[in-house]
């Protein structure tokens, strides 16, 4: 990887900066930009020593990390520790988040897809509805241009028996899309394990959302069905009901996330 390709993933460097613009927290960078920085760095250089990346102040300073240890080697698609993948970046839900979530979750070529089925209710209702009954919620953004892409929650939290409930709701309906999705869950459920004592996650899903999740077989096994449960498009779909283990998570995080 090349300098310009690290410069094009991180928003806040300008295209016209030169080796003297600062990349550390002294400089103008948000956290978020340092972030994606330290990620599209990693995943350059798998094999850089812990603290060398963190150490950089200048595009000079990165520019001679690059030319000196570039190695080809092709590094898992993402970061644990901060929390960033090829095409997305976590970030909590700010309450300016609220009105794109709501056209998604309405607009009505897809509406059917969200919590609500088509049903039609009020911003108000839509925003108290947000911080319901969950555990934990996050946006998800494109590294590329910062614009919303996905929001997953979690809910119906029991910490007895150390199980809870997560959806996705889709911004981005793109075919491009697809990857930014999935991976907005892989690091939303990352997320859940790392930070409580759960067992099992579970996720009920509608029949024709079901391909989205067909991307990681190995994680997920189906707990059951409801046949004929939802109606939409002139026939019944069946609800099937999801879920993936604390032991078959790690086992798909120990490839998959560069630590």
């Amino acid at each position: 990887m090349k300098l310009d390709d690290v410069v094009a993933r991180v928003p806040g460097i300008p295209g016209s900066a030169n080796d003297s613009f600062v990349v550390s927290s002294e400089g103008t960078l948000t956290a978020i930009d340092r972030k994606i920085l330290r990620f599209a760095l990693k995943t350059a250089i798998p094999g850089a020593p812990p603290g060398v990346i963190t150490s950089l102040r200048t595009l000079g300073d990165v520019r001679e990390l690059l030319e000196t240890n570039t190695d080809g080697t092709s590094p898992p698609p993402f970061d644990l520790e901060s929390y960033v993948s090829q095409t997305v970046f976590m970030r909590p839900l700010l309450p300016q988040d609220h009105e794109p979530l709501y056209f998604a979750a309405l607009e009505p070529q897809n509406s059917y897809r969200w919590r609500y089925r088509g049903q039609t209710i009020s911003f108000r209702e839509f925003s108290d509805s947000l911080s319901q009954g969950v555990l934990a919620q996050f946006a998800f953004a494109s590294v590329a241009d910062s614009s919303l892409v996905a929001y997953c929650s979690s809910y119906n939290y029991d910490p007895a028996a150390q199980h809870c409930a997560f959806a996705v709701q889709r911004l981005d309906f793109e075919d491009s899309a697809d990857t930014a999705v999935v991976e907005s869950a892989g690091l939303f459920l990352n997320y859940l394990f790392r930070t409580f004592n759960l067992r099992k996650v579970f996720a009920d899903i509608p029949e024709y959302n079901m391909p989205a999740f067909g991307v990681l077989p190995d994680v997920f096994e189906t707990e059951g069905t409801r046949r004929d449960y939802y109606w939409h498009a002139g026939r019944f779909w069946t609800e099937v009901t999801i879920s993936t283990s604390r032991a078959a998570w790690q086992t798909f995080a120990a490839a998959s996330f560069y630590r």
